[in-house]
């Protein structure tokens, strides 16, 4: 097409901008401008391929979807074009820091998260280490106690305690499965320790009624600790496995065969014979 067509077909777009007082137009209105305007309709105008081309400079295609063509005022093209190029590259370089830094924060909050798993895993495996250690010496001392154990029947028994009578009242008791208190119980209970005749009588109130249980003494041993000396006493009848108290604490307990066991606390020594 020849240059002075095209200045032609620009000069009526400047015409419709600005006796319309419109920034720009669409390639759709062109085409209409051009069908209402232009006398020599026997010459087919693709305006489309014009504004590919670059045959119509004061033009440029929009980078948003959907894409299409915008046709300013030729005077002002220029200050337009440096406009886009200008906000073009501000929005790559916008995008591309916020790349980076979404990269980088990503990065971060991977890091930060592998450093609380290790320390996650250092920690249990302290924790775990330290319980098999604790085991591994409670082990020790109860094999180490076991030593110290001393049959019922023996005359020569060379502890005080097995000579004499404890008698306690106790106020308050938890029940115990697997170190864990499930149930605390507020009752009144009797425990009576008798070394002379070998025997653990236990009274509490059961269904109303106040019961009595007798436990034989079939075996003991002690446990040395930091506070007071525990005696364990070796029962296995009627479902009890042993049961201990520290006349220094006072605190004692029952141990059952099924793991669980029941602690009596807030009880006071009522007779030592």
């Amino acid at each position: 097409m020849k240059s002075d067509r095209v200045d032609e077909i620009v000069k009526i777009f400047d015409s419709y901008l600005i006796d319309n007082n419109k920034h720009s137009i669409t390639l759709k209105t062109a085409n209409e401008i051009l069908r209402k305007t232009l006398t020599d309709v026997d010459e087919k105008i693709d305006l489309k391929e014009l504004l590919e081309s670059g045959t119509i400079t004061n033009a440029y295609q929009t980078q948003t979807f959907p894409k299409q063509w915008i046709i300013i005022h030729s005077n002002s093209f220029t200050n337009q074009n440096t406009s886009n190029t200008i906000n073009s590259k501000q929005k790559i370089h916008q995008k591309s820091t916020n790349n980076n830094f979404n990269t980088y924060s990503e990065l971060s909050v991977f890091c930060k998260r592998y450093e609380i798993a290790i320390v996650i895993t250092v920690a249990s495996l302290i924790t775990i280490f330290i319980v098999y250690w604790l085991s591994r010496e409670q082990n020790n001392d109860t094999l180490l106690n076991k030593k110290e154990y001393v049959e019922s029947n023996n005359d020569s028994l060379n502890i005080e305690s097995m000579s004499k009578v404890y008698s306690y009242i106790s106020y308050e008791n938890d029940k115990e499965i697997n170190g864990t208190i499930i149930q605390t119980n507020k009752e009144t209970t009797y425990h009576t320790f008798d070394f002379q005749n070998k025997i653990v009588t236990c009274k509490t109130k059961t269904n109303g009624k106040m019961m009595t249980f007798k436990y034989p003494i079939n075996g003991f041993y002690k446990q040395e600790g930091l506070v007071a000396t525990t005696y364990v006493i070796e029962v296995n009848t009627l479902g009890v496995k042993e049961i201990w108290f520290s006349p220094d604490v006072p605190n004692l307990g029952y141990d059952y065969d099924d793991g669980s066991r029941i602690a009596c606390y807030n009880f006071e020594l009522l007779n030592e014979e």
